[in-house]
């Protein structure tokens, strides 16, 4: 929820977009429309990322200095179910975070598959802390919003 001095802004790339919907679209075709269904998640960085974010999309480390917040479970995008999760762990301070739709499409489970570091092969994505922390491994896997 944005507090009263910070509005909600509608933050919308068109070419993010458009590589989002391909990839809903592939994922429809391959897994079905319920399994390739969006889902709303947050994510909370520090300010000075937000404008890159919107502007260009979330971006993937390559390598270890290139990684903001966290890597525990690999490279890629952390997202929550709960606001307030991201804010606690990642906010960095932030006054505000990012709404997201997201495709997490087929998902490692860190909490019952067992502890890996890095993206499982076959898999789009990882979920930890009880299923409420995600970590998606491509950008057109996110649409900040």
């Amino acid at each position: 929820m944005a507090a009263a001095s910070q509005p909600l802004r509608l933050v919308v790339n068109f070419d993010c977009s458009l590589a989002f919907l391909q990839r809903l679209c592939r994922d429809m075709s391959v897994r079905g429309a319920q399994a390739a269904r969006p889902v709303l998640m947050y994510h909370w960085t520090a300010s000075d990322n937000h404008d890159k974010i919107e502007d260009s999309n979330f971006r993937i480390p390559k390598c270890a200095q290139d990684v903001k917040n966290a890597n525990a479970y690999g490279a890629g995008v952390y997202l929550s179910t709960g606001c307030a999760t991201t804010k606690q762990r990642f906010g960095a301070g932030a006054e505000r975070g990012i709404l997201c739709l997201v495709l997490p499409g087929r998902m490692y489970n860190n909490d019952t598959q067992g502890m890996q570091r890095t993206q499982q092969r076959g898999y789009d994505s990882a979920v930890f802390w009880r299923g409420t922390g995600y970590v998606v491994f491509n950008q057109d896997q996110v649409l900040p919003c």
